[in-house]
């Protein structure tokens, strides 16, 4: 078996056969396999008219490998707020400052990667509790 790469860079595996006259003929036996993803939400607390750190991971799936370099986009309650890159270990923080007027409660963070050519998209949740 012979490994090589598709247009878009991606590895295909073929299967090389060669005929009684020598000549290479090639048959893909697979296509290109983007990895599955997980994104995990960390817990924050901001009193209104404050700023708190929202933070979030991207890993590989299974496995929890780290991700970097990968555009995070963030909601509170559906709306964005922002957009933040992995770091090397795969974490991505956004800063948030809570307007005044903000309701107090338990707001929903979500977090969501789009995926591109390799890794799968995925997204999670997460709570903000403004005080």
């Amino acid at each position: 078996m012979t490994a090589i790469r598709d247009a878009n860079g991606h590895v295909v595996h073929e299967v090389s056969l060669k005929s009684k006259s020598g000549i290479d003929w090639r048959k893909p036996i697979g296509k290109a396999v983007r990895v599955k993803t997980r994104v995990i939400v960390g817990k924050a607390t901001v009193t209104v008219g404050k700023s708190v750190r929202l933070r979030a991971k991207l890993r590989s799936y299974p496995g929890a490998v780290a991700v970097m370099g990968k555009a995070l986009t963030f909601k509170l309650d559906g709306n964005k707020t922002g957009t933040a890159t992995t770091k090397a270990n795969g974490s991505a923080t956004l800063r948030y400052a809570s307007p005044v007027g903000s309701v107090a409660g338990d707001h929903t963070v979500r977090v969501e990667f789009a995926g591109d050519s390799d890794y799968n998209a995925s997204r999670g949740t997460g709570t903000l509790t403004i005080k």
